[in-house]
């Protein structure tokens, strides 16, 4: 500060005293002459030439000018003392906040390189996974069409038995209805008799139009039509009890088909809400990482701005304390010049 006010007070005189003083020693001192003339071409020596002429002209004594200079020298030493303490704080400062930067950096960038890996990685296993979920809903939606096609098939083959065992029982009926009858008649064998009473008896009663035409055969025709209807009522029990065996059969088939529809069913109901909560523990994790992917490309684009201007603040501090030192030194120079 107090060289600031001497300077400022240096400012506010004229060169031309300083330069009258000279002319009066040039030719006992045009040594020194001539090196006064090169310190008055610089601004602060001009100034400083000039407040050494004003302190003489005053009167003032040579030790209080001697003084004037070796304290304006001092200060100066002790500002580019400060500067260089501030200068090497600074540097501190400069190379931790960038050390700082880089660390921030290769964090951000280590962890967009992890983040980038596991993203990939993990749409990969999503891919699978909806790949194994679509096959086990196609597994599903193929099976409901098996077990209801089964279904209807074993309804149709259920209607189609009692069908046949109700056709097959009324048969039976009938010829229990027709043997006895057939044993109890006598044959006539009068063919013409028995055209009388078909035409007779006409479509309203199948039954005594067979008895009719049963007449007209000989006994022993008549006993083998006999013996063969009875031997179709015992083909068609037999065929009963066969065909309810396999009815059986069959619905304790379709009963352990079902239970093992069931089963198939369960096991891919099972497999499927385990794929899809798969999915959703990926997709959550997905979503993780690319957060910390964009959290990290923010993170290294602001550590990368920041370190830019950091650089930049630290050359123009740098470029300042150069030019200042440099001031001072060629200050202190003019001083150790004119002290000499």
């Amino acid at each position: 500060m107090r060289t600031i006010v001497l300077l400022a007070v240096l400012g506010m005189f004229s060169s031309a005293f300083c330069a009258g003083i000279f002319s009066a020693t040039q030719d006992k001192n045009f040594g020194v002459f001539s090196e006064l003339q090169r310190i008055e071409t610089s601004d602060f020596g001009k100034k400083l030439l000039d407040t050494i002429a004003l302190q003489l002209k005053n009167k003032a004594p040579l030790a209080e000018i001697s003084k004037l200079l070796n304290d304006l020298h001092s200060d100066l030493v002790r500002q580019q003392d400060a500067a260089d303490a501030q200068h090497s704080i600074d540097e501190r400062d400069c190379t931790n906040g960038i050390n700082e930067y880089n660390a921030r950096i290769d964090f951000a960038t280590n962890e967009i390189n992890e983040a980038i890996v596991e993203i990939s990685t993990l749409k990969k296993l999503i891919d699978a996974a909806n790949g194994q979920r679509e096959s086990l809903e196609s597994q599903l939606k193929n099976l409901a069409e098996r077990e209801q096609q089964y279904r209807e098939a074993r309804r149709a083959d259920e209607q189609a038995f009692i069908a046949r065992v109700q056709q097959g029982r009324a048969v039976i009926a009938a010829l229990d209805e027709i043997v006895p009858l057939l044993e109890r008649i006598k044959p006539t064998g009068n063919v013409q008799q028995a055209l009388v009473e078909l035409a007779k008896i006409g479509t309203s009663n199948p039954l005594g139009a067979l008895l009719q035409v049963a007449m007209t055969l000989d006994p022993g025709a008549l006993q083998r039509a006999i013996q063969q209807l009875n031997k179709l009522k015992e083909s068609l029990i037999a065929g009963i009890e066969d065909d309810t065996k396999q009815e059986e059969e069959a619905k304790r088939a379709y009963e352990k088909f079902l239970q093992e529809f069931d089963e198939t069913r369960q096991n891919l109901e099972n497999a499927l809400a385990q794929v899809r909560g798969e999915i959703e523990a990926l997709n959550a994790r997905l979503a993780t990482q690319e957060n910390r992917l964009r959290t990290n490309q923010r993170e290294l684009q602001l550590s990368q701005e920041g370190k830019a201007q950091l650089i930049q603040q630290c050359d123009e501090k740098r470029a300042r304390y150069q030019s200042e030192s440099a001031a001072r030194k060629s200050q202190r120079e003019v001083i150790e010049k004119v002290q000499n």
